[in-house]
């Protein structure tokens, strides 16, 4: 089953970056019921299929789709990453400050694009620190 979810991905993005936007949605989709229903609902690997169907969705200026997915994706990782920051809550963040701005909901756009810096922040950070301590031993 993994060679088969691997596969879907592999596909859904090839197509993706190449321009096949509508042939890597239905892989896409897939993907992700395969990721659920292999892993369950609160797992890492289907917030990479729920980014994954947001971004094709993004590329096909399906703004609202894509903005779904992503808040499904935030949401997720949220519960998942327990209100730690992590980076790719952070790009969550992003993805959806940009949609929001498309959408006209330019209120909105600096509440997410702030919480996103101060992610990120606070990720490298961590990294530069965790980076420190493995060349110092």
């Amino acid at each position: 089953m993994s060679s088969l979810i691997s596969a879907l991905y592999q596909r859904s993005i090839l197509l993706k970056s190449s321009g096949k936007f509508f042939d890597a949605e239905p892989l896409a989709r897939e993907y992700l019921e395969i990721s659920k229903r292999l892993h369950g609902e609160e797992h890492p690997d289907v917030g990479v299929a729920l980014a994954n169907l947001a971004s094709i969705y993004e590329d096909m200026e399906n703004t609202d789709e894509a903005l779904k997915y992503y808040d499904q994706c935030l949401e997720l990782r949220q519960r998942l990453f327990q209100g730690r920051d992590h980076p790719d809550t952070a790009k969550c963040l992003q993805k959806i400050a940009i949609l929001k701005h498309k959408l006209g909901q330019y209120k909105q756009v600096l509440i997410y694009f702030e919480r996103s810096l101060e992610m990120n922040k606070k990720c490298m950070v961590r990294i530069t620190y965790r980076s420190l301590q493995i060349l110092t031993f």
